[in-house]
């Protein structure tokens, strides 16, 4: 699941991306979506999300799981926007 092929979008070199880890909440939602991940590149220091290698070849589960992690995410930040912003 890799891009060590892909380029830098900062630098472009090639070879020098790896996956990163997750630094925070909305980096491992993304990091589990199945499509996007975070990347960063060991020459420049960039570090962003991309598409996986493979992209949209995903399961039918994985969709389902990331709509219900960002159907509850949702709301739980509709209900605190609601019921703290006053």
């Amino acid at each position: 699941m890799f891009r060590k092929s892909s380029s830098c979008p900062n630098c472009g070199n090639i070879g020098k991306l790896h996956k990163s880890h997750s630094r925070n909440f909305l980096e491992r939602i993304v990091n589990h979506s199945y499509i996007w991940a975070t990347f960063r590149c060991h020459n420049c220091g960039w570090r962003g999300i991309l598409m996986r290698k493979g992209g949209f070849k995903v399961s039918l589960l994985g969709v389902i799981k990331t709509f219900i992690l960002l159907s509850i995410v949702y709301y739980i930040v509709v209900y605190l926007i609601k019921n703290y912003t006053k």
